[in-house]
């Protein structure tokens, strides 16, 4: 479950309820809404307004995801022991995911807004 605080009085406002596990991961779209991500191997995309989830991605990876990030293009990066995957958030479908991790070997993503490479703005860790 997610909970959304209003860190003005400090009241919870919101329980965002979906995720079969609990969250590791979320990031904010430019236009408000929440992706995240959990160990039941789905990114959910969330509607603020309402806490309804709008959009359930299912990862097909053997690992779960631990992390997420929203690329200044509208893709979606996601992450976890067994390879990091590129989302189209148009189509919903992921390019095949980049292998090479190392089994055990923790993953994060990190955008450099000021890169002008035309590579993946990603890493892992």
């Amino acid at each position: 479950m997610l909970k959304c605080w209003d860190l003005a009085t400090g009241n919870c406002v919101q329980d965002l309820t979906g995720h079969e596990y609990g969250v590791t991961s979320i990031d904010v779209f430019p236009d408000g809404r929440l992706l995240s991500t959990s160990p039941d191997n789905t990114l959910k995309i969330w509607d603020l307004s309402d806490g309804s989830c709008v959009k359930t991605l299912t990862t097909g990876l053997s690992e779960h995801e631990s992390c997420v990030l929203i690329l200044p293009d509208g893709r979606v990066a996601s992450g976890g022991g067994d390879g990091i995957r590129l989302w189209d958030m148009e189509s919903f479908r992921p390019d095949p995911p980049c292998r090479g991790i190392r089994p055990g070997i923790r993953t994060g993503l990190t955008h450099f807004p000021s890169s002008n490479s035309p590579r993946w703005p990603l890493r892992h860790h």
